[in-house]
């Protein structure tokens, strides 16, 4: 196995929850982080892309899209809070996130 150094790895919002995942993401030397946003964030985000999604794409409003996002954060909420630093990131630009980031880092 080859061991490399200074990696990014984004998961899908599932993937901590499945197996040992977030043992393996949060394993010797590495440091995790949850891009935290609320479950309206999310679906105003998610919305319009939704038919790319297939976990999403039958939700016809935004209603159901913001239950259905709500209530996965609310069960997902105990493996995301397991990472190394959590960056809440509502209302923030790209570069306003990766600042953040970088700040929790440093």
């Amino acid at each position: 196995i080859t061991k490399y150094t200074n990696v990014i790895l984004s998961v899908g919002g599932g993937t901590p929850c499945y197996s040992n995942n977030m043992d393996l993401i949060n394993a010797e030397e590495s440091v995790s982080i949850y891009l935290k946003l609320s479950a309206k964030s999310l679906t105003d985000r998610l919305f319009f892309e939704k038919e790319k999604r297939p976990l999403i794409s039958h939700l016809d409003s935004k209603e159901s899209l913001h239950e259905f996002i709500a209530i996965h954060l609310f069960e997902r909420q105990s493996y995301y809070q397991q990472a190394t630093h959590i960056v809440s990131t509502d209302n923030l630009s790209v570069r306003e996130t990766v600042e953040a980031v970088v700040k929790t880092l440093y």
